[in-house]
């Protein structure tokens, strides 16, 4: 069979294929979770969905934005390409936002000198005593990411700014959950569909 009879024969199948993967490049996609960065909230082994058109609408296959959808907000849990190697993708919270200056004062984050209040993270997670004490000025197009897992987590205090450009959506919840214990798959079905 040539190439031409076999693409006449699976026409309707080859482009199902081709709208499949230029929804999930386009729209939505799922990503798993590694590391316990973001512990309580993202628990390892979970794969996470991700709205695509959160913030911006990317041609299919391309990260050239063809319009913004929407800006990141202060507590969204994003995905992004992580800045010190652009073939890893990084799961963290939103927390600075651009124009705004951060300040990290022994355990309390303060935006424009005010003390943020941050509900999400478990009480030992807001009393963490940060290391060293941070001040940074946001600039346009850029944002401050942490962990929910104050205490292991590598974000902004340590390497820097996230770039607009490298903000890839938002993450809405858990698709399921399935780790490995000595080759052996575990499946937690109290995950799925877990809001994040």
């Amino acid at each position: 069979m040539n190439v031409k009879c076999f693409l006449a024969k699976n026409r309707s199948t080859l482009s199902l294929i081709l709208i499949l993967f230029a929804f999930r490049w386009s729209f939505a996609d799922h990503y798993r979770v590694p590391t316990g960065s973001m512990l309580p909230t993202i628990q390892l082994g979970d794969h996470i969905l991700t709205n695509k058109m959160a913030y911006d609408f990317k041609l299919p296959f391309s990260e050239i934005s063809l319009t913004k959808t929407g800006e990141p907000a202060r507590g969204d849990v994003m995905v992004f390409i992580y800045p010190k190697d652009e073939s890893i993708n990084f799961v963290k919270r939103v927390i600075g936002l651009p124009g705004e200056t951060i300040e990290i004062r022994s355990n309390c984050i303060h935006i424009n000198g005010e003390p943020i209040f941050e509900n999400y993270l478990t009480e030992e997670a807001r009393n963490t005593v940060y290391e060293k004490d941070i001040r940074i000025e946001i600039p346009n197009d850029m944002y401050f990411v942490m962990g929910d897992n104050r205490e292991n987590s590598l974000d902004s205090r340590y390497w820097g700014l996230v770039p607009r450009k490298n903000v890839k959506g938002k993450a809405l919840g858990v698709l399921w959950n399935i780790s490995f214990n000595r080759n052996i798959p575990e499946v937690d079905l109290l995950r799925t569909g877990k809001l994040l």
